[in-house]
């Protein structure tokens, strides 16, 4: 024992609770479906057996006490597998009759946790949240721990994005979250000059036929009889709340310059009533208008948003269109929140008070430029040279023709909803691992059978909103953050347990979730580096997981629909990418949108790897959720400095001990 007591306390605390769960994956093989779960230890010990006592007290030295088993049960040898792998499902039932079982849900035991745990479940969608349950284990991703921070500030708690990702339980954040000081944002109108940031420069460099139209929008299910006056107000709101929708965007020569102005009116707010239409014929008219008002964007006159409500006589559909250069998906669930507020302070007759700014986008933006020119960021050059190096990987084309907006055709696919939940919040504890990890390695397994490759190179998206400019809370910020980045993913296993854990090994090593290479290639000081990265070719393969829209019910009375608005980008244009890949979870389902050009490809090319996709997805799900699954990879233990190798030796002493 002594020898793996040293090894165990080498970790951290929260470190060695992760190889605790090695234990609490035995709870699911020896209770009965529908009882309550307990931590349970398999012993087997020498000639000696120690008392139970001493078992106890010997872990609880390595131990929380949450994590110190409620059952102990004496074996003279573990049941193995032909891989030498433990058989749980031949571990004996423990014997439950000597004391009460011990549930593994654990309540708040202060204010702050019990704050905490109010918002884990409002944001997650749950009815109760243990203070010892895991982020991602819970269906926590890391878009919606933007909205656990932004709720903790409202209720006086402060917390970084970093301490959300390293400690991630409740009683975790608990200890470190502090309490949240006056705010010291201008909740004034800012205005100005902005420095583009890399994600607007990229935008303006692709040199765009029509550079008004390039929008993010949705059709909404609205109120029966929205009054429209009054929306139009909750939309002035907005405008004059978050600045960023006051923008304007002037080309002087060759390059763009965003200016905020100290205010800006909105075109009225248009009402059309489809009712006297079958709902065909509504679904084809609301496209049609929706698609037409779209088009009445203009980023040089500070026209960034437009809308418009439809009768339609159950309920009612409302469309907001607003260009992509001030908005993403992170923004959309703020905005549609302080829209549902607005409305509701409005029709209360109240005076509206939206929560506090927090920093601002032209503060974020300056922040950025800084931020190039430092060491931090010039250390990571290595790495995005290795990883856009090009080594002419390309995906089979059906016929060679222009990658047109017009020839642009989507796919979808989904998961069904407990095909969802299961990959939501069962499926992480396998590998501790985000959904993130999953839904790439069924991709790159896919691509491998597509393409004939084992590395494979992707574009990559993530929220942008990273830990890299000090003081900032970017929490309640509207704008578009969004980190585009490329990245060379390998599977070289046809295991599936090993194919999870290289990739969601390769996921962990990018830098900073990928933020530092548009800084690099945009903000750089150093005209060398920007060339360089300038001259690598993009991979053909666009990825971008949006999260789960639906959990923590933003939108209120506007709740986003899965129905068209028509075109978001002019039909002129040129996409960016042969494939792009767009996951959601929306309507409690998940649902992959497979965007593809007709020039390039057969509609027949693009069902057959969406279909493998699918197929390898939910070999992924099953394979997580049996017996034999499980294990830990070197990032989960980062002090240990373990190759794979060594924490599975490791791992198996544990075992044999």
């Amino acid at each position: 024992m002594s020898d793996m007591q040293s090894r165990i306390e080498a970790l951290s605390a929260g470190h060695r609770e992760l190889l605790a769960r090695r234990l609490a994956r035995l709870c699911a093989a020896t209770g009965d479906a529908g009882a309550t779960k307990r931590l349970v230890a398999y012993v087997v010990s020498g000639d000696a057996t120690p008392a139970v006592g001493e078992l106890r007290a010997f872990l609880k030295q390595s131990l929380p006490d949450y994590m110190v088993p409620s059952r102990f049960v004496v074996l003279d040898a573990l049941p193995l597998m032909p891989n030498g792998k433990v058989d749980y499902k031949s571990l004996p039932d423990p014997d439950t009759s000597a004391e009460p079982a011990t549930g593994t849900l654990v309540e708040p035991s202060n204010d702050v946790e019990r704050k905490l745990a109010e918002i884990w479940a409002e944001v997650l969608g749950l009815d109760v949240v243990g203070v010892h349950d895991n982020f991602f284990e819970v269906g926590g991703d890391s878009i919606l721990s933007i909205q656990i921070i932004a709720r903790a500030k409202r209720a006086g708690i402060h917390l970084t994005p970093q301490q959300v990702f390293q400690h991630l339980t409740i009683a975790e954040l608990a200890r470190v979250a502090g309490s949240a000081a006056a705010a010291r944002v201008e909740q004034g109108a800012v205005t100005g000059e902005v420095p583009l940031t890399p994600i607007q420069r990229w935008f303006f460099e692709r040199a765009l036929p029509n550079v008004h139209y390039w929008n993010q929008t949705y059709i909404l299910e609205a109120p029966k009889d929205v009054d429209v006056g009054r929306l139009e107000q909750a939309l002035r709101h907005l405008v004059s709340h978050h600045d960023v929708l006051r923008s304007r965007f002037q080309k002087h020569g060759s390059s763009w310059r965003q200016e905020i102005a100290a205010a800006v009116d909105i075109a009225p707010v248009q009402h059309h009533d489809v009712s006297h239409l079958d709902a065909v014929a509504q679904a084809a008219a609301i496209e049609s208008i929706a698609g037409a008002l779209q088009a009445t964007l203009d980023i040089g006159a500070g026209r960034m948003l437009a809308a418009a409500v439809f009768a339609c006589g159950a309920s009612d559909r409302m469309c907001i269109a607003i260009h992509h250069l001030v908005v993403d998906g992170v923004s959309w669930r703020i905005l549609l929140e302080d829209l549902h507020t607005a409305y509701s302070q409005l029709g209360r007759r109240e005076t509206v008070q939206l929560p506090a700014k927090t920093t601002a986008y032209k503060t974020w933006a300056e922040g950025l430029v800084a931020y190039a020119r430092s060491d931090a960021a010039r250390q990571e050059l290595g790495y995005w040279l290795q990883m856009v190096a090009d080594d002419g990987f390309r995906i089979p084309l059906d016929r060679q023709g222009d990658n047109t907006e017009t020839s642009e055709r989507k796919l979808v696919t989904e998961l069904t909803v407990e095909e969802t939940t299961t990959l939501l919040k069962e499926v992480p504890a396998a590998y501790n691992t985000r959904i993130d990890d999953v839904l790439l390695t069924a991709l790159v397994l896919t691509l491998r059978q597509w393409t004939g490759r084992d590395t494979l190179a992707l574009d990559m998206e993530g929220h942008g909103r990273e830990d890299v400019v000090d003081g900032v809370d970017l929490s309640r910020t509207v704008g578009w953050f969004t980190s585009s980045f490329p990245q060379k993913l390998t599977i070289a296993t046809h295991e599936l347990g090993d194919a999870i854990k290289s990739i969601k090994e390769q996921l962990r090593r990018i830098p900073k979730r990928g933020i530092g290479f548009g800084v690099l290639r945009y903000l750089s000081d150093d005209a060398a580096i920007r060339d360089k990265l300038h001259q690598m070719p993009a991979p053909p393969v666009l990825y971008n997981y949006l999260g789960q829209f639906d959990a923590s019910g933003a939108g209120g009375a506007f709740k986003p629909t899965l129905e068209s608005g028509g075109p978001c980008h002019d039909p002129n244009g040129l996409r960016s990418h042969p494939l792009e890949i767009d996951a959601i979870v929306i309507d409690e389902r998940l649902r992959l949108d497979w965007v593809y050009s007709e020039n390039l490809h057969e509609r027949s090319t693009i069902e057959a790897v969406a279909r493998d996709y699918m197929h390898h997805l939910r070999r992924l799900v099953a394979h997580c959720k049996s017996p034999e699954a499980g294990g830990f990879s070197p990032s989960d233990f980062p002090e240990a400095k373990l190759g794979q190798d060594e924490l599975d030796e490791l791992l198996n002493q544990l075992g044999r001990e």
